[in-house]
């Protein structure tokens, strides 16, 4: 008589509801806490990846074949148009972007700190690190906070989450919302009143804004030539235009608004040709720099020729990756071409070529890697990808990914006893069940069989529900990245990243988890199979 064994084992399972219930449970957290574990780690390197090299310096990179040992400007090539316009139009080729990178001494005042000066083409820089996306606009300083602490129209339990804002800077009132921890839809009023007291803002009294305050009849005559001494000086607060121009701030407080309505500059992003430069924001505060001061670098440049210039800041960057965010400085590629002399004879010189993928699989990247060595005609470039120029980062994720794997072969020992446990559990509620099977005369295997298919289908039950109950805990993370604090914050910006830990949303290693606990499940059958074929019927039913 042929057996239905699938259809018996179902039946079986829900004749005792509650040991089912346990048992798959067992499995469902096994699966969860596997998932939930491997899902943080491998975020973690993703979120590493992405801020380090999808966000900065490109997957795949050519440059000269010295460059990386020696990143001097005398290791440069040439700008090539034909053969960038042939990378541009293949296809899985996401950007291309063309850089002068070099390290400079970097001024201002009585500060001096060795500065990475990154010259870029503001247009085709937008599809890798796009820096405008990273300009700061709110920052927070202790007078700040303290105004804000008096504010009575901000309630009490926004007030006692300002500290968290103390000396940190923001690209939006979302980050912000985030740091203090609060409800950006319902806080949005108070958001806005917090934002605009720490608004980074500069005005400045350019040769532009003094012809049209001169235009200005509402601006008094005494006020306009005093304008003349102030020519092309920024100021940080009306407080300081108003002593500067030798003005009463309530007498003319017209005329003041009116200076500081066409005078007022926020932090902008960088067009072509710019004179100006961004500056990462760690940097900008060590060197005392506010928007409209002058940076001033000096260096050498290509064949040892001096390099020299003097740039007015346009804006603050806060960059993901906190070792550039205390050293970058983004300026327009011409501008970086001219200071390092790679424009000496009318050529144009780069030292990178970065390259995004739209497939950054490690077998795509070394594929892409190939063909791009291909298309080059000149000798003295290469084509190397990020865990070339990189390999501290690659060092870094493989012997976290080691010590993680043997964190996660623990954490499975501990599900495989729990589920062996349960199983055995089992079994021993059903030794006199199946001992009146073996005496009426059901054969053994066919007892083995069906309690296989019965492991089987709870195991299937445990591991597509602990994927189901996962889901919205990966997503709401993978969105809403927890943040760290305290010690834990400022260790992760001493190796160099950002304190967040976002998790990974769905991808292969989810398939990988089911079927690690899966294959438990399997082997927590062996056991209990053998108590079967050596149980005998008498002893069963006395028990």
């Amino acid at each position: 008589m042929k057996v239905n064994y699938i259809k018996l084992a179902w039946r079986n399972l829900w004749r005792n509801k509650r040991r089912t219930v346990i048992t798959t449970a067992s499995v469902l957290f096994a699966v969860f806490f596997a998932l939930f574990m491997r899902s943080f780690q491998l975020g973690f390197y993703d979120h590493m990846i992405k801020n380090a090299i999808e966000n900065f310096s490109g997957f795949i990179q050519v440059q000269h074949e010295d460059f990386m040992d020696d990143p001097s400007m005398n290791n440069v090539f040439e700008y090539n148009d034909e053969f960038i316009g042939k990378l541009k139009s293949t296809d899985g080729i996401k950007a291309v972007v063309p850089r002068v990178e070099g390290g400079i001494m970097g001024s201002s005042g009585n500060k001096t700190k060795v500065v990475l000066v990154m010259g870029i083409d503001p247009v085709e820089e937008r599809k890798l690190s796009n820096p405008e996306h990273f300009i700061v606009k709110y920052r927070f300083s202790k007078e700040v906070l303290a105004t804000l602490n008096l504010n009575t129209s901000i309630p009490t339990d926004v007030r006692e989450r300002l500290h968290f804002l103390e000396n940190r800077s923001y690209t939006s009132l979302g980050s912000l919302a985030v740091d203090m921890d609060i409800d950006p839809e319902k806080n949005s009023k108070y958001l806005q009143i917090i934002g605009e007291s720490g608004k980074v803002v500069r005005y400045w009294l350019t040769d532009k804004v003094i012809a049209q305050l001169k235009e200005d009849p509402s601006i008094p005559q005494a006020i306009k030539d005093s304008l003349n001494f102030k020519r092309d000086t920024a100021f940080s607060n009306l407080k300081h235009i108003a002593e500067a121009l030798h003005i009463d701030r309530q007498q003319h407080k017209v005329a003041l608004d009116r200076i500081a309505e066409l005078s007022e500059v926020t932090g902008e992003a960088l067009v072509q040709g710019d004179d100006g430069v961004l500056i990462a924001d760690n940097l900008a505060k060590f060197l005392n720099l506010d928007l409209g001061d002058t940076l001033i670098t000096y260096g050498y440049g290509f064949q040892d020729y001096t390099a020299e210039g003097t740039f007015r800041v346009k804006g603050f960057i806060k960059l993901p990756n906190p070792d550039l965010n205390n050293k970058l400085v983004y300026m327009d590629i011409e501008k970086a071409q001219k200071m390092f002399m790679l424009d000496i004879d009318g050529k144009k010189r780069i030292t990178t070529l970065a390259i995004n993928l739209d497939n950054n699989s490690e077998k795509n990247l070394h594929a892409f890697e190939e063909k791009i060595a291909g298309m080059l005609n000149d000798s003295s470039t290469l084509v190397r990808n990020w865990m070339d120029f990189n390999p501290i980062l690659q060092q870094q994720i493989e012997s976290d990914n080691k010590s993680g794997q043997i964190f996660m072969g623990l954490l499975y020992f501990i599900i495989f006893f729990g589920i062996l446990g349960t199983v055995m559990m089992m079994i021993h509620e059903r030794k006199r069940e199946f001992g009146v099977l073996i005496a009426v005369g059901m054969q053994r295997t066919r007892i083995a069989i069906t309690f296989i298919y019965e492991m089987i289908l709870m195991g299937l039950l445990g591991v597509f529900s602990g994927i189901l109950v996962s889901l919205p805990f990966l997503h709401y993370f993978h969105n809403h990245p927890v943040r760290l604090r305290g010690d834990l914050e400022q260790m992760m910006y001493d190796y160099g990243f950002e304190p967040v830990m976002p998790l990974m949303w769905i991808d292969t290693y989810m398939l990988w988890q089911a079927i690690i606990v899966a294959m438990m499940v399997v082997m927590s059958c062996i056991y209990p199979l053998r108590k079967v074929y050596k149980l005998k019927a008498i002893d069963a039913i006395r028990s």
